[in-house]
């Protein structure tokens, strides 16, 4: 299914379907798709500057190891945290403090930067692990970065666009195992219970 255009609705509608994209990647983990021993469930990052009420709030999913140490984390970028500095920052630092604890960090940023020369999330997240960032091309501005957090830290990106389709990013579980991220499938299942009312802008 192609990605939507979700700068053409409020921060709330995204916020909405943000929320149910994260319920159906937990289920699609939790029902085969993470190894035994795993599980994974949706959480909220409480340490985030949530400056723009739900237009800036990061729920996430959060992948466990039986006796709840924590592996991994899924985040999709909000609608509302590229309005502020102050928001830009506090989620980097937050996306690479769990790196820097060992824990491995997929982000997908479905909102190109709001001002030519800008970055990305994932882009702002490389740049402060590595010095340098990745410039985004014209055609391609949207971001999917896995991290893996090992010693040697590590990104794989993928640039899309509005209409392509989501690919199956890595997970990763560990510095050399990964699984599947079903990004695709969530996305598919989350739209086909969309409300129709709040389709128009998306569809036009």
């Amino acid at each position: 299914m192609p990605v939507h255009d979700w700068t053409r609705v409020r921060a709330g509608t995204f916020h909405f379907f943000h929320q149910r994209w994260i319920a159906a990647l937990c289920d699609a983990l939790n029902l085969g798709g993470l190894p035994d021993g795993y599980f994974a469930m949706s959480e909220v990052d409480a340490g985030g500057d949530n400056l723009f009420g739900y237009a800036g709030r990061s729920d996430r999913v959060s992948v466990y190891r039986e006796q709840r140490e924590l592996i991994a984390t899924i985040e999709i970028v909000p609608a509302g945290i590229k309005r502020s500095e102050t928001s830009t920052k506090a989620y980097v630092r937050n996306s690479v403090e769990l790196l820097r604890r060992g824990v491995h960090h997929f982000v997908a940023d479905l909102f190109p930067p709001l001002s030519t020369g800008s970055r990305s999330i994932p882009s702002l997240i490389w740049k402060d692990i590595r010095g340098h960032s990745f410039a985004l091309p014209a055609d391609k501005p949207l971001t999917l970065a896995s991290y893996s957090a090992g010693e040697e830290k590590v990104a794989d990106v993928e640039l899309i666009a509005v209409g392509d389709s989501l690919p199956d990013m890595p997970l990763f579980l560990s510095p050399d195992r990964y699984i599947p991220c079903p990004l695709e499938a969530a996305y598919q299942a989350t739209w086909a219970v969309f409300p129709a009312a709040l389709r128009g802008p998306l569809t036009a």
